[in-house]
């Protein structure tokens, strides 16, 4: 009787590596950043469509994009990200990708560039990148933060939308405006007040910057901030050589 099990099964698998090409099922992977990507299948027969989106996207920043190591276009679209689609081969896709980035630094006349100011927020001991407003009042403030240096902030909850905490001096408010913000949003409310958005609020802001994270990155810090009564935040500057 086991015997004929064994010869069973042989022959079992034996058929399953028998099957028609078109029958088989082939797998996609993403070179190990899942997270980066949003998809609905890992699994494709020959000849179906493929269509993933990569959502992982920073500022600065160029993409291209592989499968199995050969350059394949993508098309950015706003509300997802980049969309990349072909067609399942009768073979395994591996799906990755390079970035190069963008940014140049400037020429201050003598032949030296300049260097690129790089801003971190530091909450409860976790850094995250801060991409700073283009505005006099953001300008300010992290001139100041570098020249001056800023203590460790507490941050107290308000409103169950956002940590806000007054801040040792005073800037200009001439941009204050009415506006919505988003979770990540960072803003100085009368010029005074340091606010970090979570959830959503309108009132009369100036936006300095937002932290940079991803829509599942940002879903977690929102449940982090939102447990926590008070936070601990820094605010880093630095430059590149």
């Amino acid at each position: 009787m086991r015997k004929k099990l064994l010869a069973l099964l042989m022959v079992t698998l034996l058929c399953v590596g028998c099957l028609p090409i078109e029958n088989q099922l082939f797998n996609i992977s993403f070179d190990g950043h899942d997270d980066a990507y949003e998809f609905e299948e890992t699994r494709y027969k020959p000849g179906q469509k493929v269509v993933v989106y990569f959502t992982a996207i920073g500022t600065d920043t160029d993409y291209k994009f592989f499968t199995n190591g050969v350059e394949i276009a993508a098309e950015y679209e706003s509300e997802k990200g980049y969309k990349i689609e072909f067609e399942m081969p009768g073979n395994d896709v591996a799906i990755s990708y390079k970035t190069t980035n963008t940014m140049e630094p400037t020429n201050n006349g003598d032949g030296m560039m300049n260097p690129m100011m790089m801003v971190s927020l530091v909450i409860d001991g976790k850094w995250y990148t801060l991409s700073e407003e283009d505005n006099p009042t953001a300008i300010e403030f992290f001139n100041k933060v570098s020249s001056d240096g800023l203590e460790t902030l507490t941050m107290a909850d308000y409103g169950g939308f956002e940590k806000n905490t007054d801040l040792p001096w005073s800037l200009s408010t001439d941009l204050d405006t009415n506006m919505t913000v988003n979770p990540g949003d960072v803003v100085l409310y009368q010029g005074k007040t340091l606010v970090l958005i979570y959830g959503e609020n309108t009132a009369d802001y100036t936006k300095i910057g937002s932290i940079d994270l991803v829509s599942d990155e940002m879903d977690e810090l929102k449940k982090e901030l939102a447990k926590k009564k008070d936070i601990q935040v820094d605010v880093v500057v630095e430059y590149t050589e």
